[in-house]
């Protein structure tokens, strides 16, 4: 009986390149730059560096979505680890913008949702109906970001009202929002939205007196008057509002944008050019620096392949690397106090005492980034180096005045830790640190497990962490070990 003849599969031919060879050149530079930035900086796009989120967009509009594919693959191992995860919304964006998958986007948009981002759901939830349409998946979004620890605010309620067109929802929240308002701006910005997405003038009005009664300031006043007169109509009582704010007044600036402010909403050229007289006769008023004291951690963390540390010899290796890491990269922080849960967006105990020289009080809020140190994904370690300075000293240098300081932390052992210094409205720097504690070594594995120890006994944190490695498999017994 004669053979079958089998056909050979001819193997798949990489699709060539519409790229000319100058181009493709050029691209391979700029990759290796893109690397270069990520490993420096952790970002995926950015206004003046280059990154793999510009590579990626460059190779697509030139016209090899496969070059950019595997662009996006490096990306997607990287982000949450090695590049930072709130840019999760962006490259889900660039996946159906520029590479057109919306099924890979979909896949992103589960990882994200899994625990990997530690962003705003909300903003999650508006890129997953932009992109894919999906309503249902982004209304229990929604849920999520209001059940976190009572995440809040009239922007989640807009977007229920806007993205999803529920009004009755909608509604509700915004009850919510104001039964949290503490601030005139808490107020006016609730009262601002209601009118605009509900139309409801008489909760808007309500709102508006709330918020007059609680402004200080000349701009808070003022910003009031705006609104009243624009949202409202109600120029007589906006003209009184506007007087508030002309008698608190303090210095030249304020004066200039109030009469700036009164000319372009009243159209009282005659009252704005008193007001503005007056900013000649004052001098600018040099506002006065707050001084911030409290405890300062300083950490260090490296994460590390499973794998990599198959042996105790490998396991000593990586230690010492993180001590020497630590001691030559670790960074600075404030810590701001205690939190009541790692996503608390509010203080339960605050460490950070705060000098004014004007005697004004001043207000901290937070505004929670999610975990200093992210959870190891599948197959990882975190390593991580630390200690903290029991006192330090930071000076807040205001560009206006204001009640109320809003700073951005992320969460660590239960505590509020400061990750910005740079905001718009104020400057803020380290000055100096004492005190310092001993230095402490922590491990977090990828089932949860955690390991602790300090730079001075790291043999006992080395050895109880062999032997867990070694019961996963990870490391021989100790027996093979010696016999290696």
């Amino acid at each position: 009986m004669a053979k079958k003849k089998v056909a050979k599969k001819k193997a798949t031919k990489k699709a060539k390149s519409p790229l000319t060879k100058a181009q493709i050149k050029e691209f391979k530079k700029l990759e290796e730059k893109a690397a270069n930035n990520t490993a420096r900086c952790a970002d995926y796009i950015d206004e003046f560096e280059y990154y793999y989120g510009e590579l990626a967009e460059d190779l697509c509009r030139s016209g090899d979505k496969e070059w950019a594919r595997r662009i996006y693959k490096i990306v997607e191992e990287k982000i949450g680890i090695h590049i930072d995860d709130h840019y999760f919304i962006n490259f889900a964006d660039d996946l159906c913008n520029y590479l057109g998958d919306k099924e890979w986007a979909k896949k992103v948009y589960k990882k994200a949702e899994a625990g990997e981002y530690s962003g705003s759901l909300c903003e999650l939830a508006n890129s997953i109906i932009a992109n894919l349409g999906d309503k249902e998946w982004a209304r229990k979004m929604y849920e999520k970001e209001i059940e976190r620890d009572g995440r809040i605010d009239s922007m989640i309620a807009d977007d229920i009202y806007e993205k999803l067109g529920d009004k009755k929802w909608a509604k509700e929240v915004y009850k919510k929002v104001e039964g949290k308002a503490e601030y005139p701006f808490d107020f006016s910005g609730l009262a601002n939205s209601i009118h605009e997405k509900l139309g409801d003038k008489k909760w808007a009005k309500n709102l508006y007196k709330k918020a007059e009664g609680k402004a200080e300031t000349s701009s808070d006043f003022s910003e009031l008057a705006y609104s009243i007169h624009e949202n409202l109509g109600d120029k007589e009582w906006a003209k009184k509002v506007y007087k508030k704010a002309e008698e608190k007044a303090e210095d030249s600036d304020e004066y200039e944008d109030l009469a700036e402010s009164i000319r372009d909403t009243l159209g009282d050229k005659k009252w704005a050019a008193i007001v503005k007289k007056k900013k000649k006769a004052t001098k600018k008023q040099v506002l006065s620096e707050i001084s911030l004291s409290g405890p300062e951690l300083t950490y260090y963390d490296w994460t590390v392949k499973e794998k990599n540390i198959n042996s105790i010899q490998k396991l000593n290796d990586t230690i010492s690397d993180l001590i020497e890491g630590g001691e030559s990269e670790s960074t600075a922080h404030l810590v701001l106090g205690k939190l009541e849960s790692s996503k608390a967006t509010n203080l339960d105990e605050t460490f950070v005492s705060i000098e004014h020289s004007d005697g004004d009080d001043v207000h901290i809020s937070v505004k929670n980034k999610g975990n200093l140190i992210k959870n190891p994904k599948k197959g990882e370690i975190v390593f991580v180096y630390f200690y903290y300075y029991d006192h330090s000293s930071h000076t807040l240098n205001p560009k206006k005045k204001f009640k109320n300081i809003s700073l951005e932390i992320k969460s660590f052992q239960g505590e509020a830790v400061l990750t910005k210094t740079d905001y718009p409205n104020f400057d803020l720097t380290a000055e100096d640190a004492s005190g310092g504690g001993e230095y402490r070594l922590e491990i977090y594995c990828d089932d949860d497990q955690s390991f602790e120890g300090t730079v001075a006994n790291k043999e006992n944190l080395i050895e109880e962490f062999s032997d867990y490695l070694t019961d996963k498999g990870v490391i021989k017994t100790k027996g093979e070990e010696k016999a290696r």
